[in-house]
């Protein structure tokens, strides 16, 4: 298994390295301007929301209010970032992506303060919204 991890990573290196291409999502490549700083930046918060998704679910399944908390607190910290975000497609509804991100952060906040009370009912339906927003962002920006 350590050799086919060491053989993965040494053909992406010598892929990147050749034609500067980066797989970033499971049915997507980049190349040229999407190797900058600015789309690298975007692609780290995909990964840090795909695993606060994850663990925020988890937390709310346990009934674990300060797990919760503590992932949308995570979450809600790159909302500025988020709202700078330059677009794989659609580049020019800035604006749109700027009210998906506002309302993201809207339902991220209703998720910490229901779990805050002990309302997972109500923090589980909030972050389904936030969920959606992904969804939405992703439908129109990305896929």
């Amino acid at each position: 298994m350590r050799t086919s991890i060491v053989a993965a990573l040494i053909t992406g290196l010598i892929s990147f390295i050749c034609f500067r291409q980066v797989p970033v999502h499971a049915h997507m490549e980049h190349s040229g301007m999407h190797t900058d700083e600015p789309m690298a930046a975007q692609h780290r918060l995909m990964v840090l929301y795909a695993q606060s998704r994850t663990e925020i679910n988890e937390s709310l399944k346990k009934g674990d209010a300060r797990a919760i908390e503590a992932e949308t607190r995570k979450l809600l910290s790159t909302i500025p970032e988020l709202k700078k975000v330059k677009s794989h497609k659609n580049r020019k509804s800035q604006k749109a992506m700027r009210r998906i991100a506002a309302a993201f952060e809207a339902d991220l906040k209703t998720t910490a303060a229901r779990a805050g009370t002990r309302d997972f009912a109500g923090a589980r339906k909030a972050f389904r919204n936030a969920e959606e927003r992904c969804s939405e962002c992703h439908a129109k920006f990305r896929d």
